[in-house]
């Protein structure tokens, strides 16, 4: 099934700046990424380090680990 849609000067205006035409005739998402993708060179600076949450969370995973590897899968019969 193919989709068209209608192309004037309004319809086109949130796309301003995005390569490429096939995607805008017809609903393709691989074409539009193909198009319009530039991949990130930069370095890892941009990343945050993990939260509180977080870090207490995989505290109390690693105990866990330790445990489903000595029993077996979490919460499977009979390893409670």
């Amino acid at each position: 099934m193919t989709i068209t849609m209608t192309r004037d000067a309004a319809d086109l205006a949130p796309w301003r700046g995005l390569r490429g035409d096939a995607w805008r005739e017809r609903i393709d998402v691989a074409a539009f990424v193909r198009d319009n993708y530039t991949p990130y060179e930069g370095g890892p600076d941009f990343l945050a380090g993990p939260t509180e949450r977080t870090t207490a969370l995989w505290n109390q995973l690693r105990t866990m680990f330790v445990e489903e590897r000595r029993r077996g899968v979490y919460g499977s019969p009979g390893t409670r």
